[in-house]
């Protein structure tokens, strides 16, 4: 797994820049060998204002060529990564799935439908 940093807007220390990296690892490790890339791109959205203003936007590639997008913004860098890598988790797992149905051949499971009078 490949891991693309870039801010805009914002400066980034060295070290945030690890940490981020690193952030960025953990959170997406159990996909370690489904995933091409991740590219983050960090930005200050109000610069001096405050408020909620840091945005942080995943772009993750598979193997598969199945591809994530996550925008999300937070008052901190660390809250606004944390939320995209929840998200992009989630997402990552459903479309991976949706994927290796497809190359399986599997369908969706349907459940039965109902008889009449069936009060259940």
């Amino acid at each position: 797994m490949k891991i693309e940093v870039r801010s805009t807007e914002l400066e980034l220390t060295p070290t945030e820049r690890v940490d981020l990296e690193e952030r960025i690892a953990s959170g997406l490790g159990r996909f370690y060998e489904q995933i091409h890339v991740v590219r983050a791109r960090v930005r200050d959205i109000n610069g001096p204002r405050g408020g909620v203003d840091v945005a942080c936007h995943l772009m993750i590639v598979a193997r598969t060529g199945v591809t994530v997008l996550i925008d999300e913004r937070a008052a901190s860098l660390k809250a606004a990564v944390d939320v995209a890598l929840d998200r992009a988790t989630f997402n990552l797992t459903r479309a991976l799935g949706r994927a290796r149905n497809l190359r399986t051949g599997r369908e969706r499971q349907v459940p039965a439908a109902r008889e009449k009078g069936d009060s259940r």
